[in-house]
């Protein structure tokens, strides 16, 4: 369940910056856009649910 709600911000985050999380970093968009308050939190929640998907995922793969 966790992971679902976690891919919906990835999700929103990909659609909203048409990229990916990765290509965001890479192009250096956060600076490029400014560290706005909104930017910033955006990049932070997006970040934080990449993260946690993939460790979910890591921790499911595991146990099943």
């Amino acid at each position: 369940m966790r992971i679902v709600e976690f891919e919906g911000v990835v999700a929103r985050m990909e659609e909203k910056f048409g990229m990916g999380f990765e290509q965001f970093e890479e192009e250096d968009m956060l600076n490029k856009l400014g560290h706005s308050w909104v930017v910033e939190q955006d990049y932070f929640d997006w970040d934080r649910a990449v993260t946690e998907v993939r460790k979910l995922k890591e921790i499911l793969k595991k146990h099943v």
